[in-house]
């Protein structure tokens, strides 16, 4: 059974189902990721509103996974909020369906130039999307998608301008960052993982699992760290995670904002640790992390 866990002092949903949109685009997105450029900024030119969020993806995600530098300029210059993620949406693929949200244009950047640009009008590399697939949700940050796709400068530049370097499995706790680094054979991506160890990249103390959550028994304010929202659990849902932490999937509510975000985003208030490694720590306590290999 799965539980995403929010709503301030009330609710546990179980097997939650959102009103969500099927992958959909509005016309702006269809348009730039038809490629049409010069079609898309004549539109931004007749007022139409660069950060509308009508569907899915938001035009600077499409732009920049379309690597259309030019749109993605137009977009900033009419206004663009380089930090605004996509609705939560329901997808298929050959796979199945799923459910993805939060998309951060940084999300999609596919070129060193694209990147640059969005950082430089404020871009935040530390956040990213999310996907759904039954158990299982994974955290697309921008500094994990260009490590799957060995865009080994582009997560260089995401670290030097505030990346998170610590991002964790589910399963065996193991930092997903070093750990995908180390199975490379590539120079480049071995040179990339010394330096997010220079940076403070490192595994969670499983072996002390007990020791790293002692004090939290009673925490239920959580705050998510890129908005300064705070939610409270109530004491029934608090216990009830605490209890079987593995059904829980790390989602989670941010009330004010009526989102969910993955666990990453959130810090306890109390001591300001993080929510997912608690998590994570938590399952280690009970003997619910297997060995790392």
């Amino acid at each position: 059974m799965n539980y995403r866990t929010g709503k301030r002092c009330a609710t546990l949903f179980l097997c939650l189902s959102l009103p969500l949109v099927y992958g959909c685009s509005t016309f702006l997105v269809d348009i730039i990721e038809e490629g049409a450029s010069d079609k898309a900024i004549a539109l931004l030119d007749r007022g139409e509103d660069p950060n509308e969020l009508g569907a899915c993806d938001t035009p600077l995600y499409a732009a920049a996974k379309k690597n259309d530098q030019i749109v993605v300029q137009a977009l900033l210059k009419k206004g663009a909020d380089p930090k605004l993620r996509s609705k939560e949406c329901a997808y298929r693929d050959m796979f199945g369906r799923y459910k993805a949200g939060n998309r951060s244009p940084l999300d999609s950047v596919k070129s060193l130039e694209v990147a640059k640009i969005l950082l430089d009008a404020g871009a935040d590399p530390r956040w990213g999307g999310f996907e759904e697939r039954g158990n299982s949700v994974a955290n697309w940050t921008p500094l994990y998608v260009a490590i799957l796709a060995d865009r080994y400068e582009i997560a260089r530049l995401l670290v030097e301008k505030g990346a998170r370097v610590n991002q964790y499995s589910d399963s065996d706790g193991s930092n997903i960052f070093l750990r995908l680094l180390s199975g490379k054979k590539d120079a480049k991506a071995q040179v990339l993982r010394t330096y997010l160890i220079a940076k403070g990249a490192k595994e969670l103390p499983l072996a002390q699992a007990s020791k790293s959550i002692m004090g939290t028994e009673a925490y239920t304010t959580y705050r998510h760290i890129p908005s300064g929202q705070t939610t409270t659990l109530s004491p029934e849902i608090a216990s009830l995670i605490r209890k079987s932490p593995e059904q829980v999937i790390p989602l989670t509510l941010s009330a004010e904002e009526g989102k969910y975000y993955h666990y990453s985003e959130f810090e306890w208030t109390d001591n300001k640790q993080n929510l997912h490694e608690w998590l994570v720590l938590l399952r280690a306590s009970l003997g619910l992390v297997r060995s790392r290999k």
